[in-house]
């Protein structure tokens, strides 16, 4: 279903008919038209049999408090963070969208911004942000974002892991 040359994932379509538009609304954003006519219903694209997308087990990825770094998260838990993870949420503001979707986040709007190095992040803010913050190239686990509201995506590992890798590292 494309709306001007876009992928869409919904579109609106009679009842009983095969033929799906992309709806009406204001937007400008040919896929954000989510107003369907009277007696139209919203279909939605059948699932593509490509592999995908995305992180390498999107339940690694939670979303920390506002204002709190990913290592302060995953110590409150009695872990630490996997900075892998961290970089690998980070590699793209679309590969950040997709975990943020994974983890049942509705976002709309987002980028890239080099304010600070949290990284990945969701603001909750009407329409719902995907924003990712890469000041020097690389996320950090320490890295604060100063906006209380906003929310790293974090990962974490076990100590007991953690240690382990050392101890191997250390032979």
């Amino acid at each position: 279903y494309t709306s001007f040359g876009e992928l869409c994932d919904t579109h609106c379509m009679e009842q009983d008919e095969y033929y799906c538009h992309p709806g009406s609304g204001n937007s400008l954003q040919p896929c954000r038209r989510l107003q369907c006519g009277p007696g139209q219903i919203r279909c939605r694209r059948p699932p593509a049999n490509e592999p995908p997308r995305g992180p390498k087990d999107p339940r690694t990825f939670f979303l920390a408090r506002g204002g709190e770094s990913c290592d302060d998260a995953c110590g409150a838990a009695g872990t630490v963070c996997e900075n892998d993870l961290v970089q690998e949420a980070a590699l793209s503001p679309a590969h950040c969208k997709d975990i943020l979707e994974h983890l049942g986040k509705s976002v709309h709007l987002g980028g890239l911004y080099e304010d600070d190095n949290s990284g990945c992040t969701y603001y909750p803010d009407e329409p719902g942000w995907y924003q990712l913050f890469k000041r020097d190239g690389q996320a950090l686990c320490s890295e604060r974002n100063a906006d209380l509201n906003r929310q790293r995506v974090c990962a974490c590992q076990s100590l007991r892991e953690e240690r382990h890798f050392d101890d191997l590292v250390n032979l």
